[in-house]
């Protein structure tokens, strides 16, 4: 199958692998054709020193990169940040994603799985058979930084019937949904752990 797989995290940042991107290796492992989106980029990240290398891919760069055999990481760019600061209108959801790339709009994947993050604003430009959520996360979590235009976003497209399924990753997460949308097919799967990343307890020093 060919998957489209929208999430935060870049494979750029070797310390951090969230619960998409392991998705993504098994996936590809087992010989599904992956594109992973990670986190658009914006003009200005190159002023921080945790986005530099990713904004250096997404504008300077080949905006791609192949992480194993069947797995390509795709950058993204954004004409702005994800601070609240910078949104104002609900206009501003469909140019957020203007930069994705045309060659990926025209291509026809089997599925879309996307989570709580601002990659996910790109779904609508991707033609896929079937669109899944997985909720990682309320969005109304991170309203602190995150504005209310795109909190409200995720939940339109449970309240609206915009996903095929939807995959929380906890019991009060899928009642959450539920609440929004009683209709909804919903599927718990909840992160997982990868174990060997983890010390023996009992070789380690107190």
């Amino acid at each position: 199958m060919k998957l489209a797989l929208f999430s935060n995290a870049s494979f750029l940042q070797p310390n951090v692998r969230l619960g998409l991107q392991q998705l993504a290796t098994e996936w590809a492992k087992v010989g599904h054709q992956v594109d992973y989106f990670s986190c658009p980029t914006h003009a200005f990240d190159f002023m921080s020193p945790s986005r530099r290398a990713l904004w250096r891919q997404g504008w300077l760069g080949v905006r791609q990169h192949v992480v194993s055999d069947n797995l390509i990481e795709h950058f993204l760019r954004s004409p702005f940040g994800r601070r609240r600061f910078w949104w104002r209108s609900h206009r501003q959801i469909k140019l957020y994603s203007q930069f994705f790339p045309k060659a990926l709009s025209r291509k026809k994947y089997d599925v879309c799985i996307y989570d709580v993050c601002y990659s996910s604003l790109n779904v609508p430009r991707v033609d896929a058979s079937r669109v899944i959520i997985r909720l990682n996360d309320n969005p109304g979590g991170f309203i602190h930084h995150m504005s209310p235009i795109v909190a409200n976003w995720f939940q339109d497209t449970l309240k609206n019937n915009k996903v095929d399924s939807v995959w929380p990753v906890s019991p009060s997460l899928a009642n959450w949904a539920l609440e929004l949308n009683g209709k909804l097919q919903i599927d718990i799967l909840p992160n997982g752990v990868s174990l060997d990343a983890f010390t023996n307890h009992r070789a380690s020093s107190p």
